[in-house]
């Protein structure tokens, strides 16, 4: 095997200059080293040697009498009978010698050694009297401070003069062999949550706000600034009396520890991952040095608070939570922990870019709904979510067995986004067993994307602050940004040394606009495209027309289900329209109004100065502000 040419398609491949005292290269090396089919035990050995954690080999002295001996090594000097029995034997000097047998050299003593000179016996280590004294100090504990740690010391003359009434009153408990077991406890607990799995529902409704949780944001949004930030500091200090003093570096590394002994090497590589980019910060902030510093910032604040929501009072686990950024990074707030607070992923969606004024009005709109209206949102999450999957489990099974169903290009072009949606979803998942299967198969479908623009014969991808990423070849793309209104701006940087550097740096400042859906016509495209061919996954193109009318009868029994239910929905329907209370007559006369008195304005505004300037703003806010007292007034109206 040529190491060599290994580390240095290594090196190209993942670090310039690899480090392997920083434990992640080593990982990343082990996981090259499996794709290159290494065996097993090879790459375990290789990583373990560079983790120091490899065994020890038996002494070459030794292995020959161990043979004869009938003895096996059982590492770390010993030996024994059998692999995983007890040690019966120890390597000493290069000598086998049976355990217990050996002599230690600190415990050999001269005759005579347990007496003093004259011939009296030496006192034994419990009747000699202590020293307390070091250096002019004594030991703080035996000094008469039992608050004192093990190590704390104090001057000779106030011993005994330490009392109950004088120790400070908010002292913080010091470690102990105890306290530090029951501390690891609690770290451990609180690791644990980061491993839990997922538990919010998938599909339509999946971020549902309940009654309670609307009760719990309106008392939240109730409170001042400050009133906010005392019972954040209050769930903190709870977690600290737990823990028994503040969280440390120390208790971070520890995490860490835990999570790498729980977790595989990819699934901790994935869980880092994943914590450098919670909150959604801009890509500066999840690289190198500065994402590695977010990422214990993030853990450190995650144990100060237990991962407990400030809003429900309730602890959430990892994976249901989302990093919410008390002020919006969109409004200026900050990416730093006095920002941050952990809530459950359907509040955080709940509140999305929405000013604590606008959250306010949609509470207000959510809690007044009437029985029917929830009962329609719950009817209609059901029915969008089984519509989906019976869609998406029908097409899988189609696409795996080569069965077209009947479908034509021209019944791709005469399908809305949702039929189309999950028949792509449904070819996507016939592709693999395994979504790493599906999304390596040369046929795969992505059907969400970063927003991109054309510069040129350059597809380029858009940061959320309308930096368009640059193409180093391409001095036209250095320094572009996408306006409000779809057009380009010049590239600023084209005549610059420094250019490509500098766009690139305002791209990495912005975050990236991924996520979005892409257009139903490149979806209509791409999958016309990848059933066209001779070698689709289907075994024969499928026509551009059928002039047969075929009729499939698991999709027909699925199109007659859905309509059974869609007249259930049209009856919930019926009820919400002829209660006069009802939610959805508020919002549309609350729209109604706010449209006649904003609208125009708006329009004019964002023509004139765009609609990330403060005048654009400021009628914003004047819209949001009405939209509130609206709602407060209707409040009172059905109350």
């Amino acid at each position: 095997m040529d190491w060599n040419k290994l580390f240095n398609d290594f090196a190209d491949k993942y670090y310039a200059v690899p480090d392997f005292t920083n434990e992640e290269h080593v990982y990343a090396l082990q996981n090259y080293l499996i794709e290159k089919d290494m065996l097993t035990e090879d790459v375990d050995y290789a990583i373990k040697t560079l983790l120091g954690e490899a065994p020890d080999k038996p002494d070459p002295k030794v292995a020959k009498q161990a043979k004869q001996m009938g003895l096996v090594f059982l590492g770390f000097k010993n030996w024994g009978k059998k692999k995983g029995g007890p040690a019966t034997h120890k390597n000493v000097d290069g000598k086998l010698v049976s355990v217990g047998d050996e002599e230690p050299k600190d415990d050999k003593k001269k005759k005579g050694d347990d007496k003093e000179k004259g011939g009296k016996e030496k006192p034994k280590d419990d009747d000699r009297p202590i020293n307390l004294a070091k250096g002019g100090k004594v030991d703080a504990q035996l000094g008469g401070d039992r608050d004192a740690g093990a190590m704390d010391m104090m001057d000779k003359d106030d011993v005994g003069k330490v009392k109950k009434d004088d120790k400070p009153k908010d002292k913080k408990p010091k470690h102990s062999l105890k306290t530090d077991k029951q501390r690891n406890q609690k770290l451990a607990e609180v690791a644990e949550l980061f491993t839990k799995g997922n538990t919010e529902v998938k599909g339509a409704g999946r971020f549902q706000m309940s009654q309670k949780d609307v009760e719990d944001y309106r008392k939240w949004l109730s409170l001042t600034p400050e009133e906010q930030k005392e019972k954040i500091n209050k769930i903190k200090e709870k977690q600290r009396k737990k823990l028994g003093g503040d969280v440390t570096e120390r208790d971070v590394d520890e995490t860490l520890d835990i999570l790498k002994k729980k977790l595989s090497p990819k699934q901790f590589q994935a869980l880092k991952a994943s914590l450098k980019k919670k909150g959604d910060p801009p890509p500066d902030r999840t690289r190198g040095d500065v994402g590695n510093q977010r990422l214990r910032n993030l853990i450190k604040f995650y144990l100060e608070t237990g991962g407990v929501s400030p809003i429900t009072d309730e602890v959430v686990p990892f994976h249901d939570s989302q990093l919410d950024h008390i002020t919006s990074l969109d409004n200026g707030g900050k990416d730093e922990p006095d920002n941050w607070m952990w809530l459950e992923a359907r509040i955080n969606q709940f509140k999305g870019k929405l000013t604590d004024t606008e959250v306010e009005a949609k509470l207000i709109e959510r809690g007044l709904m009437t029985a029917e209206e929830l009962s329609l949102e719950t009817e209609s999450n059901e029915f969008t979510n089984w519509a989906n999957e019976a869609e998406v489990a029908y097409w899988e099974t189609k696409f795996t067995n080569q069965d077209s169903a009947g479908l034509t290009q021209e019944k791709i072009d005469n399908m809305g986004e949702g039929e189309l949606k999950n028949l792509v979803k449904g070819f996507n998942q016939s592709l693999g067993k395994t979504k790493a299967e599906q999304e390596t198969n040369p046929n795969f479908i992505i059907r969400y994307g970063t927003r991109k623009v054309k510069i040129g014969d350059s597809i380029l991808p858009v940061s959320r602050n309308g930096s368009v990423k640059p193409d180093k070849n391409n001095p036209d793309t250095w320094g572009v940004t996408r306006n409000d209104d779809g057009t380009l701006s010049p590239p600023k940087y084209k005549n610059d040394v420094d250019g490509y550097a500098k766009a690139s740096s305002e791209y990495d400042s912005g975050r990236e606009s991924g996520g979005a859906k892409r257009k139903i016509d490149e979806l209509k495209a791409e999958i016309k495209k990848a059933l066209a061919g001779d070698d689709n996954p289907l075994g024969t193109p499928i026509p551009d027309k059928d002039d047969t009318e075929k009729i499939d009868e698991a999709f027909e029994a699925i199109q007659g289900e859905k309509i059974a239910r869609q007249t259930e929905l049209k009856r919930l329907k019926d009820l919400r329209e002829k209660n006069p209370n009802s939610s959805d007559k508020a919002v549309k006369n609350i729209n109604k109004q706010l449209n006649d008195q904003f609208k125009q304005k708006l329009a004019d505004a964002k023509m004139e100065f765009g609609s990330k300037s403060e005048e654009y703003r400021k009628i914003q806010a004047e819209r949001s502000d009405l939209r509130l007292k609206l709602w407060q007034d209707w409040e009172k109206t059905v109350k």
